[in-house]
């Protein structure tokens, strides 16, 4: 919880910066299109468990239960609730949920929130 308030005021810090801009294209969060995002995204990395950074054993069993839930395969939840870029692979999941997160707060995807949540827990 520290780190992710530290990750906003960085944010909002660096919130005048511009000239970085994704075009809106859901390749990232919405919201993400600054200079300031990359570092979130990046930040996202830095405060997941390198030991979980291989497999985040806890967010496969999370996107697997959710799809079955929402009766979508797994790629098409991971790009509806957080982006195209963090159906790359795990690590790349959980960095975007973050910057997701830190952007857009509780308007955030469900899956996005849900994933930052077992960062804080330490059940990735």
């Amino acid at each position: 919880p520290q780190m992710l308030d530290t990750g906003r005021e960085a944010l909002e810090l660096a919130d005048g910066v511009a000239g970085w801009d994704n075009g809106g294209t859901g390749f990232h969060p919405r919201g993400a299109a600054t200079p300031a995002a990359v570092a979130m995204h990046e930040y996202g990395h830095l405060i997941a468990p390198e030991r979980a950074a291989r497999n985040y054993p806890g967010v496969l069993r999370l996107v697997q239960r959710r799809a079955k839930e929402d009766r979508v395969p797994p790629s098409r939840l991971i790009r509806r609730e957080v982006s195209r870029y963090a159906d790359t692979n795990p690590s790349e999941l959980v960095a975007e949920a973050v910057l997701d997160v830190l952007i857009n707060g509780d308007a955030a995807g469900q899956l996005a929130r849900q994933i930052v949540e077992l960062l804080r827990t330490g059940r990735l």
